[in-house]
């Protein structure tokens, strides 16, 4: 169930504000009886991070949890999502591609 909250966490909540992750995480995690669940330390270890830190990067939760869903994205998932999105759009072939991002987890 742990990994299911994760996953949810990079697919659903990457682009939400501090305060939609930590209501929604909880949600989730009352819904699944989930009891003492922290994303952080689930998806990486405490050494890890530290290592991030002394790189530079800020240690609040925010940063450290974007660090988390950014190192965790699969370059393969993300190349098949590419496809498939070529292979919807490309027949209607007056398209125009604004923005494109993905999230994927290992």
């Amino acid at each position: 169930m742990r990994t299911q909250v994760a996953a949810g966490f990079i697919t659903y909540l990457g682009n939400a504000p501090e305060d939609v992750r930590r209501t929604t995480l909880q949600g989730w995690c009352e819904a699944t009886g989930l009891q003492g669940f922290d994303f952080r330390r689930f998806m990486s270890t405490e050494s890890e991070q530290l290592v991030w830190k002394s790189e530079g990067l800020p240690s609040d939760d925010l940063s450290m949890e974007n660090a988390l869903m950014i190192l965790k994205v699969n370059f393969f998932i993300l190349k098949y999502a590419y496809v498939s999105f070529v292979q919807i759009f490309l027949p209607l072939r007056n398209f125009t591609i604004v923005e494109l991002a993905f999230v994927c987890i290992l």
